[in-house]
């Protein structure tokens, strides 16, 4: 008995697996999803440090007002430049680099170490130390010299325009403290004895914006964050500020 045999179709072509095509389309919705949870991820990392550097700010306040209260005057600053040993974190009045002393102000960093703070404070959440300046006659005593209005040469915050934000009937501010934000532009580094420098977008410190936050003068800039890219309007710097009659 003849066997029968399946006619087979030669144009019937068995596929297997993707088309170049195909392969294509996918990778390509893989890399839309990728980007979008890298976008997501750093969005959130992005917040969890601002959060961070706010809760480190609040900190450093409560430890200077209480401060204040036990001892009668606010601490000089540390030296912005001490790396290691017995003065990190400690108030100083000598000036030196990394400590100075503009009008009436004394500029350095946060004196954790005097504030009986931990070490890790004197930093923000991008790694950088917080400037912090004071009202050099509020570093002796809680008298009227301190954030005298008179005194031209006192703290004074300025806004995005260059306009001042205090007033004398205020009093004028007796410190200052500065997070200088996600390009850390501006702010003494941990590890070497110097400020980081400037970088793009900017000419100095990031911005000219930022650059009232980093010269070490006693004038400072506080203002709404713009995350621009633009050399002349960028700002990520957090400030912290408080008026005599505050504390």
């Amino acid at each position: 008995m003849a066997s029968i045999v399946p006619c087979k179709n030669k144009n019937h072509k068995a596929k297997s697996g993707f088309t170049l095509i195909e392969l294509s389309i996918v990778l390509a919705i893989i890399g839309v999803v990728l980007a979008s949870g890298l976008s997501v991820y750093g969005n959130r990392i992005a917040a969890e440090r601002a959060q961070e550097t706010a809760r480190r700010l609040n900190m450093i306040e409560d430890a200077l007002l209480l401060f204040r209260r036990t001892n009668g005057r606010l601490p000089f600053p540390a030296n912005g430049a001490t790396l290691t040993g017995s003065t990190l974190g400690v108030e100083s009045s000598t000036v030196t680099t990394g400590l100075v002393l503009s009008g009436s102000a004394y500029i350095g960093v946060v004196p954790t170490r005097t504030l009986n703070l931990p070490d890790s404070m004197m930093l923000d959440a991008y790694g950088m130390k917080i400037t912090y300046a004071v009202d050099g006659d509020c570093t002796v005593s809680w008298l009227t010299a301190c954030g005298d209005t008179t005194v031209t040469t006192n703290i004074r915050i300025n806004d995005a325009s260059g306009t001042s934000r205090t007033v004398a009937s205020t009093g004028m501010p007796v410190y200052a403290l500065v997070s200088h934000g996600p390009n850390m532009r501006g702010g003494w580094q941990q590890k070497v004895a110097a400020q980081l420098g400037a970088a793009p977008p900017g000419t100095v410190y990031g911005s000219t914006l930022e650059a009232e936050n980093a010269n070490l003068d006693y004038i400072f800039r506080d203002m709404m964050i713009q995350e621009t890219g633009v050399a002349t309007t960028q700002f990520d710097d957090f400030v912290r500020w408080k008026v005599k009659n505050q504390l």
